[in-house]
């Protein structure tokens, strides 16, 4: 009897082992999980984003939030977490909207977008990712450039 049990305890410690190797090394009988299509887009953010009156050597100048009839309007971007994209930048004075699209070609990414004023009033411009979700706003106000002034006549002349 004896003989018995440990013959069956021999059997059954050979039938574990050989399973236990099998799923440590991934050759186990289980079928393996189905791969998902499923792709994870990146997320796309604004790091920093400022208005100016130009870009110099892929540097913002002349910041600013206010601007002149005839003016160019440039808003400078750092866009982290691509590549992705591209991004719809869009200029919005009262009822319409101009859209120009970017792209984002590495995981840190500067890039910027101009539009020249052409009226006077408050002025928005938004930043959006391919999804349509908003990811920065920044609103600005275009004046009416005053007439110049004559200069003043010196003395004597």
């Amino acid at each position: 009897m004896r003989k018995r049990l440990a013959l069956l305890a021999v059997a059954a410690s050979l039938a574990i082992v050989p399973a236990a190797v099998a799923q440590q090394h991934g050759t186990s009988e289980d079928p393996a999980p189905e791969p998902t299509t499923e792709t994870t887009e990146p997320m796309l953010e604004i790091e920093n984003a400022r208005l100016g009156t130009g870009v110099e050597e892929r540097e913002l100048v002349g910041e600013t939030s206010s601007f002149g009839i005839g003016e160019k309007a440039w808003l400078w971007l750092q866009v982290v977490g691509g590549p992705g994209g591209p991004i719809e930048v869009t200029w919005h004075s009262g009822q319409e909207s101009y859209t120009t699209e970017l792209d984002v070609g590495a995981s840190r990414w500067r890039t910027w977008a101009y539009k020249t004023l052409w009226r006077a009033g408050e002025w928005t411009v938004t930043v959006s990712d391919p999804k349509g979700r908003e990811l920065h706003t920044q609103s600005f106000v275009v004046k009416e450039q005053p007439a110049p002034e004559e200069p003043e006549a010196s003395p004597g002349s």
